[in-house]
């Protein structure tokens, strides 16, 4: 039995790759980050995007979100440069990472490598699949974010994989309880061992119970395996040994015909 825990604190990465479907990938990163008003642990914490398709990207991030809010309740926020250094001070300062440079410039080296809650990624599928194997994220999605995952808490960290459509499986509310109604063990040794402990305290008893035991087991072992005979080595060369024997052969036709040729011109100036 174990307890069913969520990882609620753990992030979530989109990544867009250059044949990413663009319009497609930012109307799901713009869905996921504000449905429930950007409450749910799976809607993207960070997104990261290809150079190459940047603008573009940007664009598409803009159009859908402008569908989703009225441009009256979206206020103009002109400290973000002050929220950003609150957050990288406060993620310093909990060993989450280490900050180097002064002013504006600052590198920012990320020391905590726990696993991600999910990873998206909005490629083709061979970059999907590369992607998926180096990042430590605990599911992972390719071209897609899936709806329920938006509702409710996150998954359970559990040893039980959850099923495709939902976050929890009957296996993990359920533990197993095996019941045995007959002896998994044949009547003669289950009386050769019921024997043996009923002689505990009478040495004679519990030997002769203990070489019956040894008897029987003795002729129950498996019969020993003869070794398998080694197959003939093959008569067809290899690589290697084709190589050496092509070379072998130039450098004698070549020393051949080099002899040859000097006899018959030896023979001509005499």
């Amino acid at each position: 039995m174990f307890l069913l825990v969520s990882n609620s604190s753990a992030r979530t990465i989109a990544v867009l790759d250059r044949a990413a479907d663009i319009d497609a990938a930012a109307k799901a990163i713009v869905t996921a980050r504000f449905s429930f008003n950007g409450t749910s642990p799976y809607s993207p914490d960070l997104v990261i995007v290809n150079e190459f398709i940047k603008n573009e990207f940007t664009e598409a991030c803009s159009r859908y979100a402008g569908k989703l809010f009225r441009k009256n309740s979206v206020r103009p926020q002109n400290n973000d440069c002050i929220k950003t250094a609150r957050a990288l001070r406060e993620a310093e300062e909990k060993g989450q990472i280490s900050m180097f440079g002064s002013g504006s410039f600052k590198i920012v080296d990320v020391l905590d490598r726990s696993d991600l809650l999910a990873l998206y990624t909005f490629s083709d599928a061979a970059t999907a699949k590369f992607l998926s194997q180096h990042f430590n994220a605990l599911t992972s999605y390719a071209n897609h974010i899936p709806s329920h995952l938006l509702v409710g808490p996150a998954a359970p960290v559990s040893p039980l994989a959850p099923p495709v459509r939902h976050k929890y499986s009957i296996e993990m509310f359920s533990s197993p309880r095996p019941q045995y109604t007959t002896s998994a063990c044949a009547k003669d040794d289950v009386a050769l061992v019921d024997s043996i402990l009923a002689g505990f305290y009478e040495p004679a008893r519990q030997q002769t119970a203990l070489q019956k035991l040894d008897a029987t087991m003795g002729g129950k072992q498996g019969r020993v395996l003869q070794p398998k005979k080694i197959q003939p080595m093959g008569d067809q060369l290899g690589f290697f040994e084709q190589g050496i024997l092509l070379g072998l052969g130039s450098v004698l036709a070549f020393a051949v015909s080099t002899v040859g040729i000097s006899i018959w011109a030896w023979k001509r100036m005499l």
